[in-house]
């Protein structure tokens, strides 16, 4: 897969039937997922260093701006070996005291200010707790990356998240909050929310608990959708499709921070894939019918797969079968 096709899909431009094939080849190897990485690790640096200017840009021109920053960063890495060096031992202690996480250090040049910047990943079965610079709160959750400067500039509050992570936004109302997706932009002012947008997920998702906030699709950047507290925005990527529920119990956000796997009805489908990502393990669903089955429920992380399957078994019967390499569920005779 070209590295044209892998910005495509982080900027949420390819068909369903295209997104089915990186899906596919992503699962393939473990190369492959560390091309991928370096290929969206790279185009977070474009964003966070252009983020004034990212929406009309084409597909064309964000390609070439992605060559450019890769080629300066092989620049930086061979001017500044001794300086990174040095950092990447102090993210080694810091990786010791957060629970496994990996960190590691970029400089951007922004606007005329060098400004540092965090780029953490958090390890599987881990979830990690960070204070910004602004005392804003984020819990991340496992296999997440997050990018987020160690200062902010005075226009606005900037980070980049692949992954799911509860957001406690202090309030500024001169400093708009911004977290940036593969597919979306959330806006701030202050607030409480929770967004599920791992790059490779089939579907991003917000849910609003405090305040509100404003979604703009990467897709359609001239309309923005915002929410109301207890509201949750869902976007089913293959389809470019968008669902909005009502009614989310706000106790969802305090469940969420002690560490609960949150569903509300939630297909199977959407359901399995999380569960994958939680347990290492890919969830294979043999019958449609199973994976648009809605399910409600919250599990803790550390709970074992067969006990949830059990759970969710009791209400739409089902077979499974556990592997070392995967879990299959098929339809029960």
């Amino acid at each position: 897969m070209s590295d044209q096709q892998l910005l495509a899909y982080i900027r949420g431009e390819l068909s369903q039937e295209e997104t089915d094939s990186f899906l596919d080849w992503i699962e393939a190897s473990p190369d492959h997922r560390a091309r991928y990485r370096l290929i969206r690790n790279a185009w977070d640096l474009v964003i966070l260093s252009h983020s004034d200017d990212m929406d009309s840009v084409s597909a064309d021109q964000a390609y070439r701006m992605l060559k450019t920053r890769m080629g300066s960063l092989r620049e930086e890495v061979a001017e500044d070996k001794r300086r990174t060096w040095n950092i990447s031992g102090i993210a080694k202690i810091a990786a010791a005291i957060l629970l496994a996480v990996t960190a590691s250090w970029y400089f951007l040049r922004h606007r005329s200010d060098t400004i540092g910047y965090h780029h953490i990943e958090v390890s599987v079965g881990q979830r990690v707790k960070l204070v910004l610079a602004d005392s804003t709160i984020v819990w991340l959750a496992a296999g997440s990356e997050f990018t987020y400067p160690e200062r902010f500039d005075r226009q606005k509050r900037y980070v980049v998240l692949n992954g799911e992570a509860q957001f406690h936004v202090a309030t500024d109302k001169q400093r708009p909050f911004e977290v940036e997706t593969a597919t979306h932009t959330v806006s701030v002012l202050g607030t409480e929310f929770n967004v599920y947008a791992y790059d490779e997920a089939s579907h991003f998702e917000t849910t609003l608990y405090a305040g509100s906030v404003s979604i703009r699709n990467h897709r359609s950047t001239n309309q923005n959708i915002q929410l109301q507290p207890g509201q949750k925005l869902s976007y089913d990527k293959g389809r470019a499709s968008t669902r909005l529920q009502h009614d989310i119990d706000s106790t969802e956000m305090i469940d969420r921070i002690e560490g609960y796997l949150i569903f509300n009805k939630t297909p199977f489908s959407d359901m399995a894939e999380r569960l994958s990502r939680y347990y290492q393990k890919p969830i294979r669903i043999k019958d449609p019918g199973i994976a648009s089955y809605e399910c409600t429920g919250k599990f803790h992380y550390q709970e074992k797969l067969e006990k949830i399957l059990e759970v969710v078994r009791a209400g739409r019967p089902f077979g499974y079968k556990i592997t070392d390499h995967e879990v299959e569920i098929f339809a029960q005779d």
